[in-house]
């Protein structure tokens, strides 16, 4: 099946689905980013879930411009860090610069090789231009023995923490229309979270909304970004996203969950220096092959509620 079919199939699906919140709006489909409507399939992107550089598989669909726009603006920055992390795996050494925060007369070549034994370590080596003593002061064995806070820099292009955040949250954003459809692009948590991707609240910092994981401590590796609901203390539950990084590693994003008081529990993590999590898998098929179906109008809502009452016992 060619992307242009598969791109018109999914657009009568979701137009469906859209007429089951918006009658009014029958052959028609709105991006889930901007909320702009169209009839035509043509001028629809076929939106990978996850960036196509990152190995994204699951597709879904937005408009082009946003598909083009959050691209070029966050996405490249996750697939930055990406590539940096895929060379350090990929090379026996690999050498970046260390410098002390606060003094900038101060730099030393750093090998991280060691960072991937079962004893992780850092060695240092001076550079060609510092003083031996410097170097013997503050990082040999027999320096002051104090804790020094260094910046570590890459030769590679730099990455934006918070747009590789955004475009985290952009891929989870894309996972819930993929999973969910409009009863969750229409609500009022897709609202909160639109501000934030199309760049209108610039204030949001979704740093306590992102963990970089082991799949060994939830379950086996995944290939694709995988579903699931998280709940961080009594009464406070999130829609979540693993995202792949490789087979070890992954992202887990969380989002407002339904409910009238899903932005302020969201909000409350937000400002959440330290949570303990608990996180259940909800298989990816459990809802988007059902959206072009008239039962499927608030189903999402009813399948997360029952998965929250049995996975974590009662909704205490």
């Amino acid at each position: 099946m060619t992307n242009s079919m598969i791109r018109r199939k999914l657009f009568r699906n979701y137009s469906k689905n859209l007429s089951l919140y918006r009658p009014e709006l029958v052959g028609r489909f709105l991006c889930p980013i901007c909320l702009e409507e169209f009839s035509d399939p043509s001028q629809i992107a076929l939106a990978h879930v996850v960036p196509d550089a990152m190995g994204g598989k699951l597709t879904t669909l937005s408009c082009n411009r946003c598909d083009s726009e959050i691209g070029h603006k966050y996405n490249r920055h996750l697939v930055k860090e990406k590539e940096h992390f895929d060379d350090f795996e990929k090379q026996s050494q690999a050498y970046v610069t260390f410098q002390p925060k606060g003094n900038r007369g101060i730099k030393v070549i750093a090998d991280l090789a060691g960072l991937r034994e079962p004893r992780p370590h850092i060695k240092c080596y001076p550079t060609s231009k510092m003083p031996k003593e410097i170097y013997r002061d503050y990082f040999s064995e027999s320096g002051p023995g104090n804790a020094l806070e260094f910046s570590l820099g890459f030769s590679r292009e730099s990455i934006d923490l918070r747009k590789r955040n955004l475009s985290l949250i952009h891929s989870s954003f894309l996972m819930m229309f993929y999973q969910f459809g409009y009863e969750y692009i229409l609500s009022e948590c897709a609202d909160y979270m639109r501000e934030a991707i199309i760049g209108k609240n610039k204030f949001i910092n979704f740093k306590n909304a992102i963990n970089f994981i082991n799949w060994g401590s939830i379950s086996k590796p995944f290939s694709l970004p995988t579903m699931a609901v998280t709940k961080i203390s009594t009464n406070l539950f999130f829609l979540s996203t693993l995202i792949p990084f490789n087979n070890e590693l992954g992202y887990i994003v969380h989002l407002p969950c339904f409910g009238n008081g899903g932005v302020t529990a969201y909000e409350n993590l937000l400002h959440t220096d330290t949570y303990h999590c608990d996180t259940k898998i909800i298989p990816n098929n459990i809802l988007c092959k059902n959206l072009n179906k008239s039962e499927a109008r608030g189903l999402g809502n009813q399948i997360v509620d029952e998965i929250i009452a049995q996975a974590f016992n009662s909704i205490s």
